[in-house]
C-alpha cells in the first residue's frame, strides 16, 4: 500500500534535520577526542618518539668533522663536553626543537632523549653522558666519530643499555628512511692523543660494532673498560704498548673470550681482577700465559683470573713458570681444565622445525655437559637430577625465508660453543 504524501514528506524532513544535527555535533567534538577514538592510546605515547633522520643526515653532510650521536630510550642523561675550546659548537635536536649553541650555553640547556647531538668546529677532550647504573635503558647510536682528537674516553658510554658503533661496510646504526647518500663514516675515534679508556663500556649490556681497528697505542689506563658488559668482540690485534693499568678490564664480562697472547704488556703494573668472572676460555688463558711469558715484563704484577681455567699444555706451563718465577707475578686462576674442547650440541626438535608447514619458533638444544653461561635470549630447561643445566630453548630467527639459529653457550670451564646455522627454509 502506498504511503500518503504528507507522511512521506514529514519523514524526509526529519531525516534531513538528523543529518544536519549530526554534522553540527561532529564539528563540535574536540580534535583530541577524535584522535583518541581513531588511534587508541595515542595520548600515552612519548612526546618525542625519535628525531628526524633527514635532519641528522643533513647535519652530517654539512659537518663531516663532527662527532654525531643519537640517544634514546628510558631514562635521563646529563652530557658534559670536557675541555671544549671556544670554537666548539654543539648541535642538538630533541623534543624542544633544533638548536646550535656554544659549550657554555649547552651546559645550561643540554639535550634530552630522544636526541641527536653533534659536536664540531673546535677541539674537546671527551664527552661524558653522566648515566647512572640502573637508571633506565638508554641506547646510543654513534653515527660518526668526526675528526676530533679525543684525549679521553673515560666513562663515555658507561651504563648505556646498548651502544652501536659506526660501520662503513654495512652502515650499521644508520636508519634507512631516506634515499640520499650518507656522509662517509670513520670507523674509529682518533685516539692519537688519548691516554685513558677507563670505564668506557662499563655495564653496557649490548655492544654492536667492531673495535678491533681502534689504535690504542697511547692508552695507559684500561681499568674497568669492559667490566660487566656484553662485549664479545676480537681484541687480538690491539697494541696496548703504553698500558700501565688493566685492572678489572674484563671483570664479569661473561661473553668475552679473545686471544690476547700477542698483546705487548711489558709496561703494565696492575692487572688485579683483569679476567675475574669473565668468559675467557681455557684455550685463550693458556695462549695468554704462553705469549706474555716471552716478553720482558714488569716485576711483581698480580694477574687476577679467578674462576678462569687454563689448559695443560707445555707452552702455557712454561709461560706461567716464567711469569711467576722470573718476574714474581701472582697469577690467580681456578685450575687446569680437564677438557679444553667446546661443548657438543644437538637440536632435539630438528624434525619439528624442518617438516612442511612447521610453525615452530624455538629450538630445543641438548648439550653433552653442564653449562655455566649462555645467550641471554635462551631459556634454561629443567635441570637434571644433579642440578646440571644441559638443555636450552633458544628462539629462531626468520630471515629471507631462512630459519636461523644463532646462539652461544659456555660450560663450567668457559669452553665456548657458537651455533649459527640455517635449520630450515620457509
Amino acid at each position: 500500500m502506498a504511503m500518503p504524501k504528507p507522511i512521506l514528506v514529514t519523514i524526509l524532513i526529519m531525516a534531513a534535520v538528523a543529518v544536519v544535527f549530526a554534522v553540527v555535533i561532529f564539528r563540535m567534538i574536540p580534535a583530541t577526542t577524535l584522535d583518541q577514538q581513531a588511534v587508541p592510546g595515542k595520548l600515552e605515547a612519548p612526546a618525542n618518539q625519535g628525531v628526524s633522520a633527514k635532519s641528522v643526515q643533513e647535519f652530517r653532510q654539512a659537518h663531516p668533522d663532527a662527532f654525531v650521536i643519537e640517544v634514546f630510550g628510558e631514562g635521563n642523561f646529563a652530557p658534559t663536553i670536557d675541555q671544549a675550546d671556544d670554537n666548539v659548537r654543539i648541535w642538538c635536536l630533541d623534543s624542544r626543537g633544533e638548536a646550535t649553541m656554544s659549550a657554555a650555553e649547552f651546559a645550561a640547556r643540554s639535550c634530552q632523549p630522544a636526541a641527536a647531538l653533534g659536536i664540531y668546529g673546535g677541539g674537546f677532550a671527551g664527552v661524558n653522558f653522566g648515566i647512572k647504573r640502573g637508571a633506565g635503558k638508554l641506547h646510543a647510536i654513534i653515527h660518526q666519530w668526526g675528526t676530533n682528537k679525543f684525549q679521553s674516553l673515560a666513562g663515555m658510554f658507561m651504563a648505556f643499555y646498548s651502544v652501536k658503533l659506526p660501520n662503513p661496510d654495512d652502515s650499521q646504526g644508520e636508519r634507512q628512511d631516506t634515499a640520499e647518500p650518507m656522509a662517509s663514516v670513520t670507523p674509529a675515534p682518533d685516539l692519537s692523543e688519548a691516554t685513558t679508556m677507563e670505564n668506557v663500556f662499563n655495564s653496557v649490556v649490548e655492544i654492536y660494532g667492531d673495535v678491533s681497528g681502534w689504535d690504542v697505542q697511547r692508552i695507559q689506563n684500561f681499568a674497568h673498560a669492559f667490566e660487566s658488559s656484553g662485549f664479545q668482540g676480537d681484541l687480538s690485534t690491539w697494541r696496548p704498548v703504553s698500558a700501565t693499568d688493566m685492572s678489572n678490564m674484563f671483570t664479569n664480562a661473561t661473553r668475552f673470550d679473545s686471544d690476547l697472547s700477542a698483546w705487548d704488556v711489558r709496561n703494565v703494573t696492575n692487572m688485579r681482577g683483569m679476567f675475574h668472572l669473565s668468559g675467557l676460555s681455557p684455550t685463550s688463558m693458556s695462549a695468554i700465559l704462553a705469549g706474555w711469558g716471552q716478553q720482558e715484563l714488569s716485576h711483581g704484577v698480580e694477574l687476577g683470573a679467578d674462576d678462569i681455567y687454563r689448559c695443560e699444555d707445555p707452552a702455557g706451563d712454561d709461560g706461567l713458570r716464567v711469569l711467576t718465577e722470573t718476574y714474581g707475578w701472582t697469577v690467580t686462576y681456578a685450575g687446569v681444565a680437564s677438557d679444553c674442547t667446546p661443548p657438543s650440541v644437538m637440536v632435539v626438535n630438528q624434525l619439528n622445525i624442518t617438516k612442511p608447514g612447521a610453525r615452530v619458533n624455538a629450538a630445543v638444544l641438548e648439550f653433552d655437559r653442564d653449562l655455566k653461561y649462555w645467550d641471554s635470549e635462551c631459556v634454561a630447561a629443567s635441570p637434571t637430577e644433579n642440578g646440571e643445566t644441559r638443555r636450552l630453548q633458544c628462539p629462531l630467527d626468520i630471515e629471507n625465508g631462512n630459519v636461523w639459529l644463532d646462539m652461544w653457550a659456555k660450560d663450567r670451564h668457559n669452553n665456548t660453543v657458537v651455533k649459527r646455522e640455517i635449520l630450515a627454509r620457509r
